[in-house]
């Protein structure tokens, strides 16, 4: 019987290993989005502390690389105000914006 190291917040490198030094094994890694580091462990399928047999496998659910937005395409287009020229008593010309 083997306790269950807690490897949320270990890259998942180090988990690996860490699995692998007390003979547990790897079992099915699903990423997910998260607010954690990319590649970072963010929960295991059995809980930490608990005794399993030697050669049990455990999954993990590990951070995904975050996508960075493209804020051009994201923003909405201002377009801008047009203008007019306006002919005011006295043969002055001024811009008056029109929306």
């Amino acid at each position: 019987m083997t306790k269950v190291p807690n490897l949320v917040g270990r890259p998942v490198k180090k988990a690996e290993e860490v699995l692998k030094s007390i003979n547990l094994k790897k079992g099915r890694i699903t990423k997910r989005k998260s607010g954690s580091p990319s590649n970072t462990v963010i929960s295991q399928s059995i809980k930490t502390d608990k005794e399993v047999e030697t050669g049990s496998t455990i999954d993990l659910v590990v951070a995904a690389k975050q996508r960075k937005t493209n804020f051009r395409s994201k923003r909405r287009r201002i377009r801008p105000k047009k203008s007019r020229i306006l002919n005011i008593k006295g043969g002055v010309k001024r811009a008056r914006d029109e929306r």
